[in-house]
């Protein structure tokens, strides 16, 4: 039975899809519909919480309990922290920015951007963005910390 079938809120099968790397194609067939539709749907969702793609969608479910964080790995195994021009990098996917604002904003060319998009999902494993930023969250390498209500 998947997710779908036992209740799970379509936005959660759709942002845990995404943070598992998988596919428009391989979470739609999941829920039963058709790639394009859930093209719209994820493009909706992000629109909805201001996250400008699905990377910062991803963060965003993270920061705001959609998405549960493991528990540490025991002797603090695990993935290595990226070296710190890595982390700049990541932290600006984490916010919805594409490769030509992360140029802008750390003062890199759109070449060195793409090079360090490449070696995250590297480091990572990852298939795409949001899959690089869900991993980072689930290492800690990026602070999941909840939105203010003030």
């Amino acid at each position: 039975m998947t997710p779908a079938a036992r209740g799970v809120p379509r936005r959660i099968v759709v942002v845990a899809g995404l943070s598992e790397g998988r596919s428009h194609r391989q979470i739609a067939a999941e829920l039963g519909i058709g790639r394009s539709t859930l093209t719209d749907y994820v493009y909706r969702l992000s629109r909805s919480v201001g996250a400008p793609d699905r990377a910062a969608l991803v963060a965003y479910a993270y920061r705001n309990g959609w998405l549960a964080v493991p528990a540490a790995p025991a002797g603090g195994a695990g993935c290595p922290r990226p070296l710190p021009h890595l982390v700049r990098v990541l932290e600006c996917m984490a916010r919805g920015m594409d490769h030509r604002q992360i140029a802008a904003a750390l003062g890199l060319t759109h070449h060195t951007v793409c090079a360090y998009g490449r070696d995250l999902r590297a480091h990572y494993g990852a298939r795409h963005r949001a899959h690089a930023v869900a991993l980072a969250h689930q290492h800690r390498h990026l602070p999941i910390t909840t939105r203010s209500s003030s």
